[in-house]
């Protein structure tokens, strides 16, 4: 059942970013957005000379209602943000939860977050514009799409939320601690992720996402070497041909000891 769900969930995620933008639920104006379920606001720092800024995107999520993680478990729709006057902007999302609905095991965020962003515009724009595409459900899950640009503002309000949405973020992952390395096994049936120190791996759930159609499951078996812990996730989903070019993960690690994040981890394939 999981293929097929995810092969829907991609097929209605590409016919959104061809379809017009006032077909889906909800409208947009300006730096703002509000749909069944959610409203959404851009918010942007003053770039500096070079059109370097620092922004966030800030999901208000109604009580009830979710949203997905940029790998949405079993079932969902993931996250597409798409900058047009800024497209090398980084995305960072705060640690997410994973959540039974007795149908599918998902990962999801159920309270109000915000995305922060850092990117840097195109020469001759003066604010970033933002297509955004997302699956919020209750009962039902309904795809929202909004084009939003943010007005670059000093003001303390600005600042305060930007400020704040870099400060939820888990924490970046050095190669002496945190997410310090991943591996797939020799037939592609598991990722093996590198924690240390290992006490941060108690009590943690693990998330990871990848393009391409690799696709990661629940942690399994978590094992310590030394100070490190290495945490096994099923593989659940993958490309065709899993001897082609190496790829990356981003991975988040969320437990009592603390939050980290790793971005653009290179696996390392075992021999």
């Amino acid at each position: 059942m999981k293929a097929p769900m995810r092969k829907n969930v991609a097929a209605l995620v590409t016919l959104l970013g061809i379809l017009p933008l006032g077909l889906p639920a909800g409208a947009a104006a300006g730096d703002r957005f509000e749909g069944e379920g959610v409203r959404l606001r851009l918010l942007a720092e003053r770039p500096d000379a070079e059109g370097h800024f620092r922004g966030a995107l800030l999901v208000d999520l109604k009580p009830g209602w979710k949203t997905y993680w940029l790998d949405p478990g079993e079932a969902g729709i993931p996250p597409d943000l798409r900058f047009g006057n800024a497209p090398e902007t980084v995305a960072s999302f705060p640690a997410p939860h994973r959540v039974d609905d007795g149908f599918a095991k998902s990962i999801v965020y159920s309270a109000p977050f915000a995305v922060a962003l850092d990117g840097r515009l195109e020469p001759g724009t003066a604010k970033p514009q933002l297509k955004a595409t997302l699956g919020v459900c209750q009962e039902i899950c309904i795809p929202v799409a909004a084009v939003l640009d943010a007005e670059p503002a000093a003001s303390a309000e600005v600042r305060g939320a930007i400020d704040a949405a870099f400060a939820a973020l888990p924490r970046p992952s050095t190669a002496e601690a945190g997410i310090v390395g991943a591996e797939l096994s020799e037939d592609s049936g598991t990722l093996t992720v590198s924690v240390r120190p290992a006490s941060a791996a108690a009590g943690a759930d693990l998330f990871a996402a990848a393009p391409n159609g690799w696709a990661f499951g629940p942690p399994g078996a978590v094992r310590s070497v030394g100070d490190e812990a290495r945490i096994t996730l099923p593989v659940t989903a993958k490309p065709r041909k899993t001897a082609a070019a190496p790829f990356a993960i981003e991975a988040t690690l969320a437990g009592p000891a603390g939050n980290w994040r790793a971005s653009g981890l290179a696996v390392r394939r075992q021999r």
